[in-house]
């Protein structure tokens, strides 16, 4: 992989970042992600009261937009079999991930028959989800490693890197300057913000409340970063480069926490703001060669919502 250490997410667009088969394998790549996101929201979507599966499933039938999803990406791994090997992993990935996403409801089925409420019940759900989604993730790994490249560890050796973030004229830091940096400049703010939204849920919360929020935050962070970073982000990165792959990555991530929320404009903003952010994390994870900084970050904001909201669940 390049080495864009000294390059900011906002530079990965330089088309010299990516050769010819990188840039032609870009829009069938971005169609396999979409298709994958589509599969997921009318899935899952009904269950969550989700605005834009309701909106899609009044143009197509649910079981037309699961099947039309599965066929299409099915079909882009055969012929990229048969013509283009890392375009094939990545189709094959996405539909290792619709499989996950299949497994992940016997999981909440079974939550939902035990006695667990609360925070407990939400926790397990994440844990499983996690699991149940990554298990066949790692399949695919395992079996396209020499596409892949080596695996990513799940602590990361490289914290004391320095890279750059943002733009040409950013800051140029160690990723553990980083993690401080974000936790200040945005974390706390982002807390602040969500209290206020919340009126200021935290307050009439016991104390205890807080620890709660970080094991929520850490069981949701860890299982989201093995998802997408560790699962879905390699086998994205071997079909359309580093450079692009990170944005691609980025938007797919964002579009989940769009397509499964309760209101389509009103969470527009943080899906933006959630994508940008998963280009960092998956930068993190390519320069770090671990999960453990964006698991980190990750929890830095689920924090916030979990102070805020988490009682709620």
């Amino acid at each position: 992989m390049n080495d864009l250490s000294e390059r900011g997410i906002l530079e990965l667009f330089d088309p010299a970042l990516t050769d010819g088969a990188q840039r032609r394998r870009t829009l069938p790549a971005f169609v396999v992600l979409i298709a994958a996101w589509l599969f997921v929201v009318a899935f899952i979507g009904p269950y969550v009261g989700s605005a834009m599966a309701t909106r899609l499933l009044t143009v197509l039938p649910r079981p037309v937009m699961l099947a039309g999803a599965g066929v299409l990406i099915a079909a882009t791994a055969l012929w990229g079999w048969w013509r283009d090997r890392p375009l094939a992993w990545l189709a094959c990935m996405a539909f290792a991930y619709l499989v996950g996403t299949l497994l992940s409801s016997l999981g909440f089925a079974l939550v939902a028959r035990s006695d667990l409420t609360g925070w407990t019940r939400f926790a397990v759900q994440r844990g499983l989800y996690g699991l149940l989604v990554a298990a066949p993730l790692a399949v695919v790994l395992l079996l396209g490693k020499s596409t892949f490249g080596p695996p990513t560890g799940s602590v990361g050796r490289g914290w004391k890197a320095r890279s750059k973030l943002f733009g040409r004229n950013g800051e140029t830091n160690s990723w553990r300057a980083w993690l401080g940096g974000l936790a200040l400049v945005a974390g706390v703010p982002f807390l602040i913000l969500m209290q206020v939204a919340s009126g200021f849920a935290l307050l009439s919360l016991p104390w205890w409340w807080v620890g709660v929020a970080v094991l929520m935050s850490a069981v949701n962070a860890t299982a989201e970063e093995f998802i997408f970073r560790w699962g879905m982000q390699p086998a994205v990165l071997a079909g359309v480069g580093v450079a692009r792959g990170l944005w691609l990555q980025g938007l797919f991530f964002g579009l989940h926490h769009l397509g499964l929320s309760v209101s389509v404009l009103a969470t527009l903003p943080g899906a933006l703001l959630v994508g940008v952010g998963s280009v960092v994390f998956g930068k993190s994870v390519v320069e770090t060669r671990g999960l453990a900084w964006a698991i980190a970050a990750h929890m830095v904001f689920d924090i916030g919502i979990f102070c805020a909201f988490g009682a709620e669940f």
